[in-house]
């Protein structure tokens, strides 16, 4: 999910096959990307990542 000045949010759903425990994430805007997963209808915790622009 991405959190900006507007109150919208998107979001993608993605598969990790069995046995990996990683994945890439690349923000393509700047704003607050909030992640987590949900296994049998049980999120996870959020993982928020502050995206700034470049100096």
């Amino acid at each position: 999910m991405v959190q900006t000045d507007t109150t919208s949010s998107k979001f993608s759903t993605y598969q990790l096959s069995q046995g990996y425990n990683s994945m890439n994430f690349q923000a393509k805007e700047i704003g607050r990307h909030m992640l987590y997963f949900v296994i049998d209808s049980q999120p996870s915790n959020v993982v928020i990542m502050d995206v700034l622009a470049q100096a």
